[in-house]
């Protein structure tokens, strides 16, 4: 039979229960790993390199983890701005402390991180590169979070004529303009994406303008 736990009892499972919350957040201090969606994933990490303008590696202790911002693009190798951007954004990460933050997805096909990445003084690279014109806005499926905040700095940007933006944009002299919402990105209509998108996931819009104010980066393989 079991008999009723005295004050004594009491006190001494509380002390228990504290003792292990103690440790666990001290498990979860040292390795930072942290508890987004119930996935171990860095939350506190040391920026190594930038691998391009949109991608960095860093480490966290003994490990080394490859990081895409999520909410963003920078030009591609064979875009103008590239070697800017990946200059940017060195210097901006390069041996510093770094906290990830993320979004419903949180790892792309290519098994690399999907995070914000914030400075220790409170502001996000991402938002950075897309503020000083070295990164477009690409909101793909599971990237919405920081929506408003990343296209209110691209359309400043845009106005400012910084990096990216300095160079005078082709007119919007299409009928429409395709877009994926998955992936975020709009072509010409007769770009070989558009003709393998299903019409379930397509949607057309007016103008360049009208893509880039809702989120969605040019495609690298037709240009528009």
């Amino acid at each position: 039979m079991i008999g009723k736990m005295t004050s004594t009892g009491y006190k001494t499972l509380g002390a228990v229960v504290v003792t292990v919350a103690a440790i666990t957040l001290a498990v979860a201090a040292f390795t930072g790993v942290g508890g987004d969606m119930g996935q171990s994933l860095p939350s506190r990490v040391t920026g190594k390199r930038a691998n391009s303008g949109h991608t960095i590696k860093v480490s966290n202790h003994a490990l080394t983890h490859r990081v895409i911002y999520a909410g963003i693009r920078a030009p591609y190798e064979d875009e103008q701005g590239h070697i800017d951007a990946k200059e940017r954004n060195e210097a901006l990460i390069a041996g510093r402390d770094l906290n990830l933050r993320y979004d419903e997805q949180f790892r792309d096909h290519k098994d690399r991180l999907m995070a914000y990445v914030f400075l220790d003084d409170g502001r996000m690279v991402n938002e950075m590169l897309v503020r000083e014109g070295w990164a477009y806005v690409r909101l793909r499926s599971g990237t919405q979070r920081h929506a408003q905040r990343m296209i209110r700095a691209q359309s400043l940007a845009r106005k400012e004529k910084r990096g990216i933006w300095a160079h005078t944009m082709s007119p919007s002299d299409e009928q429409f303009y395709p877009v994926d919402p998955m992936f975020a990105e709009f072509h010409l209509p007769a770009c070989e994406v558009v003709q393998k998108l299903p019409e379930s996931r397509r949607i057309d819009l007016n103008s360049k303008d009208e893509a880039f104010g809702r989120g969605f980066s040019p495609c690298d393989k037709c240009k528009p």
